[in-house]
Formats: C-alpha cells, sequence, structure tokens
C-alpha cells in the first residue's frame, strides 16, 4: 500500500501489525512513522510501550523480547525498528514474525536504503510505500503547512517555491525535507501573506546558509543531500568559501553543545555567536544536539588539518573539498550507528 492508503487504513484501524515502512521519500516515511507513534503510544508513555531497535545489531533474542512484552498503558505497543535492511535474519528469527499473532503490538521496520535484506523484509510484513508527491499534492500540501503557521501564501508565491525547490527536475535528489526547512525560512519572517517576491528573494540563498545546510545534511549522514549541495557551490564559484565556511559551522556548533549540555538559554547562545535570528540558532541548536562534544571537536580539528594542508601543498581544491567532504560523511555516519 502507499503512503495515503497507509494513513487511511491507520484512521480506521484496519492496519497490519507488521509493517514495512519504505520509499523514495524519507520525508513521507518519518510522517507516516509519527503519525503511527501518536496513534498507538500515548503521550508520555513512550518509555514503557515504545521499543526503538536497530537492524543492524537485531538478533533473535531483542526481536522476541520486543515482541513479548506487553503494553503497559493503552491497548498496543509499538517497534520500531530502524535500518531495517541491515537485519541478519535466520530462519527462526523469520518463523518469529510469521508465526506471530502480533497480540498488543505493532512493529514498523523502516528500510533506509535500498539493498541488504530489503527483499526479505517485504516477504515478511506489509510495505507502506513513501513514493514522491505530484506537483497538485505539494501545491495542497504547502498550503497545509503555511496555515499550521499562521500564514498565507499567493498561488503564484507556491508555485514560485515548487519551480525553485527543483523538486520535479528529471532524476532530482529534492526530498520533501529540503522543502520543508524552505517553507520553515519563509515562515519564519513576520510578514503574514508572503508574496512572489518573498519566495524569490528566499531563494537567492548566500554561500554561508548553503554551507550550513551541506553541514547539516552531514551531520545526519545524508550523502546524496550533501553531495548534492556542494556540486552546486561548486557550479556557482563557491569552491574557495566552503573550507573556511565549513570551519566557522563546526565552531559554532561545538560552542551550541557546549551551552547545550550547561543548559543555557538561546538568548546566551545568540549572544557568544553574534546572531539574532531565533530560526538560526534553533537550526545550530538542533545539530547541536546530533552527536557529542567529542565528535564535532573531531570534525573541526579534520577541517582545520585540510586547509593547513592545503596552505602548504599546490592542490587542486574542489579535489581536496570534495575528499573533505566524503571524510566527514564517513565519520557521521559511523557515528549515527554507534
Amino acid at each position: 500500500m502507499n503512503y495515503y492508503e497507509g494513513l487511511q487504513k491507520l484512521k480506521d484501524g484496519t492496519l497490519p501489525s507488521c509493517l514495512i515502512l519504505e520509499g523514495n521519500e524519507p520525508y513521507l516515511t518519518e510522517d507516516f512513522l509519527n503519525k503511527l507513534t501518536k496513534e498507538i503510544v500515548q503521550e508520555g508513555t513512550e518509555s514503557l510501550n515504545m521499543t526503538r531497535l536497530d537492524g543492524s545489531e537485531l538478533d533473535q533474542e531483542a526481536l522476541q523480547t520486543a515482541l513479548g512484552t506487553m503494553s503497559l498503558f493503552g491497548d498496543r505497543r509499538l517497534v520500531v525498528v530502524r535500518s531495517a535492511q541491515d537485519i541478519k535474519w535466520t530462519n527462526s528469527m523469520k518463523k518469529l514474525l510469521t508465526e506471530n499473532d502480533f497480540e498488543g503490538v505493532t512493529v514498523a521496520f523502516v528500510i533506509d536504503k535500498e539493498g541488504g535484506s530489503a527483499r526479505t523484509l517485504r516477504s515478511l510484513g506489509t510495505p507502506v510505500t513513501s513514493q514522491s508527491i505530484d506537483r497538485r499534492q505539494m501545491h495542497g500540501w504547502i498550503q497545509k503547512e503555511a496555515k499550521q503557521a499562521g500564514k498565507k501564501m499567493t498561488a503564484e508565491a507556491i508555485n514560485e517555491i515548487i519551480d525553485g525547490s527543483r523538486y520535479f527536475e528529471y532524476q532530482s535528489k529534492i526530498d520533501l525535507f529540503f522543502v520543508k526547512s524552505e517553507l520553515e525560512k519563509l515562515f519564519s519572517t513576520p510578514e503574514e501573506m508572503i508574496d512572489t517576491e518573498r519566495v524569490r528573494s528566499m531563494l537567492s540563498i548566500p554561500a554561508e546558509e548553503r554551507v550550513f545546510d551541506m553541514l547539516e545534511a552531514i551531520t545526519l549522514a545524508k550523502s546524496e543531500r550533501a553531495m548534492e549541495l556542494y556540486a552546486n557551490l561548486k557550479a556557482s564559484g563557491e569552491i574557495y568559501s566552503i573550507l573556511a565556511l565549513l570551519i566557522k559551522n563546526y565552531e559554532q556548533l561545538v560552542i551550541a553543545r557546549v551551552f547545550f549540555e550547561s543548559s543555557q538559554s538561546l538568548d546566551a547562545l545568540g549572544s557568544v555567536l553574534g546572531l539574532r535570528s531565533s530560526f538560526v540558532l534553533r537550526k545550530i541548536q538542533d545539530r547541536a544536539r546530533a552527536h557529542d562534544k567529542k565528535y564535532f571537536l573531531a570534525q573541526l580539528e579534520l577541517c582545520l588539518d585540510t586547509l593547513h594542508r592545503s596552505r602548504l601543498e599546490t592542490v587542486d581544491m574542489g579535489e581536496v573539498v570534495e575528499n573533505l567532504i566524503l571524510q566527514l560523511l564517513q565519520r557521521a555516519e559511523k557515528e549515527l550507528k554507534k
């Protein structure tokens, strides 16, 4: 079933108990998982009625325990298995799923990328596939997002952001997470009515902001998105500013992490960083929460070392920066798997 059919079954109470969440639109996959969680797990009972597992670490004992634990509040429990394509299936584990009546338990296996045991998974549960949306669906989604933010947008403005997002370009790697981040920037301004001029001014994004978007993708180990942003920066002639801006951004994240660990306010962080925009500060703070201070310091040190070597040798800056980004991504992916 697709994302919309899955939502309808969730609404009318006929959703199967063993779900395989997949597809090329991760924003919709996460949205479906959020709605599923809200439906099953009462607020404040997550630690009791929700189990989070990682596919690379899942074994028969962990699976059996998760399926056999009953709900303490409400009728059902939710088990979420991330990176489900990394599960090393045994016949006894498969049997647990195919012969289990799932009394009081809903299991959601999330496939983050194709390959591994993804094909096996599809034979063990009911896939809920999140595909790219069409233009009409995006138009309605943007209207809904604007309404929730207390904003109004003209039809022309909506079309402007749809075209400017490049979501519908041939073989585009842009996803709804990116479009959502652009909308958040747009909605962070005080204007209630957003017109085409406001959208156009927002789409003229300075290099510093695009580098931070790239760093955000690196921090979340989103390789395709990070490399696409790098390619755009390189094509626009910003190659020589990327390294300096990465260093600046990692320095900000180190400071933000220190402030987060000491429970200091957003205003205090803004004073130290010299930033007033609460939207920008929240983005920095959110990314700082993704890893510990040691990780950000190591990434910063790698950037500084790369800058030092580039000054001592005659190098191709494009190649140097690209290799750096790949190293940063590898470290981020390794860190997220811990």
